[in-house]
């Protein structure tokens, strides 16, 4: 491989996307493949072709890595379906009790809600004997409706 050099920056291409290339970086690598020249900070898109295949030259940005620390907004709950699978009905069951009691809305896959009720602490029966064979949701929400976790239930 030859060493990486300061390139001059080229003329923009005619046509639409006319702009100057700002380079602040730049090289050519050689091997046995062949040959490549690049540049850091060029403003110009264009795509070369050639019978040997073809070389897409692209917008680049700089971007920075950052360390974001999230905190939640409301307690964390956990909570478990069993059984999943099921042939008939279902215990919701919180792992803590919890500050405000959460709702659960038990959904088909189109979105059509087909039944609602409180949680209550540390189980919930879920009646779903009745329904047909399927899968549904369980969408538990805070007492704002702001979801806090969606289950995924087979019914046999």
């Amino acid at each position: 491989m030859a060493q990486a050099h300061e390139m001059p920056s080229p003329q923009p291409k005619e046509g639409p996307a006319q702009s100057q290339s700002f380079n602040t970086l730049g090289g050519v690598d050689v091997g046995s493949g062949g040959t490549v020249s690049y540049s850091v900070g060029q403003l110009v898109y264009s795509t070369d072709q050639s019978a040997g295949g073809s070389l897409a030259q692209g917008v680049q940005r700089p971007y920075r890595l950052a360390s974001v620390e999230m905190k939640p907004s409301a307690p964390v709950l956990n909570f478990s379906i069993l059984p999943n699978p099921t042939d008939g009905d279902l215990l919701l069951r919180l792992s803590e009790k919890p500050e405000e009691y959460p709702v659960y809305k038990v959904t088909d896959l189109q979105g059509k809600e087909l039944l609602e009720g409180q949680v209550s602490y540390p189980d919930t029966e879920i009646r779903m004997a009745g329904f047909a064979s399927g899968t549904y949701l369980i969408q538990i929400q805070n007492t704002q409706n702001k979801p806090l976790q969606t289950l995924q239930i087979i019914k046999n």
